[in-house]
């Protein structure tokens, strides 16, 4: 099968055949030009999803990155949860939930094409390389409080796939220049050690704990088996029915 430029492998086409039959709506695809600021997108639409993704990257890269979308589409179909912004033109806000939402998610998107034999080392090594400038910078593009915070979120990922060392040389430089994000990317690399990534539960818990430490409850929400939960009342409601923790 050929796909925008890329001549699919065995191994990518099984494990497309082996998710899509779980998923609730067909999979169209969609090449994603150069300058999109993602390697690639999944969206909902009325009755199928749509997967866009670049088509300049090596072959091995394309792959995985195409096998990552569509687990991202069986995790929705088994009831994984989204975080949605209230206010379309509260862009801040928009923005950290999109970034909130895809970390998470990819945590467990990243080791279930890794067990399954693809490398996303193209991606990652990106991701790391920016996040080495960052620190060399002594962050100096994050001083601002709403930079401070989508820092915090996006370490969670960050850190996922690099070695201890070069984890512990940037955490280090980290913890002189930005304490308060230092500390705030521990508290959430703990509940997520707490609750695990790997269910809709674990995920849902790890949603509702940073949405009710940054406060923003009135400004997003959570859907979840069916239920938009605005509150910590009502998140609260729905932890406590899961014996995994507690929030």
């Amino acid at each position: 099968m050929m796909l925008f430029g890329h001549e699919l492998s065995d191994k990518a086409l099984s494990f497309m055949a082996a998710y899509e039959q779980e998923l609730d709506k067909e999979i169209r695809f969609a090449a994603l030009p150069a300058h999109y600021p993602q390697w690639s997108a999944l969206n909902q639409a009325d009755g199928f999803q749509i997967i866009g993704i670049q088509p300049a990257m090596p072959d091995a890269a394309f792959e995985a990155t195409l096998c990552h979308e569509i687990y991202h589409a069986y995790q929705f179909a088994c009831g994984f949860p989204t975080v949605i912004s209230n206010d379309k033109n509260k862009k801040d806000v928009v923005l950290y939930t999109e970034h909130l939402q895809g970390n998470v998610l990819d945590l467990s998107a990243d080791n279930t094409i890794r067990e399954y034999g693809f490398d996303d080392s193209f991606i990652m090594n990106k991701r790391y390389k920016n996040l080495k400038s960052l620190s060399i910078s002594n962050f100096a593009a994050c001083r601002e409080p709403f930079d401070r915070d989508l820092l915090a979120v996006d370490l969670i990922l960050d850190f996922h796939s690099i070695t201890e060392n070069q984890k512990s040389l940037i955490l280090q430089k980290l913890e002189a220049e930005l304490p308060d994000v230092y500390k705030q990317y521990l508290i959430y690399q703990r509940r997520i050690d707490r609750y695990g990534y790997q269910t809709p539960i674990g995920c849902f818990k790890i949603f509702g704990f940073i949405i009710n430490s940054m406060e923003l409850w009135p400004y997003c929400h959570i859907l979840y088996q069916d239920e938009e939960i605005h509150t910590l009342e009502h998140f609260m409601k729905f932890s406590a029915a899961d014996p995994q923790g507690s929030a």
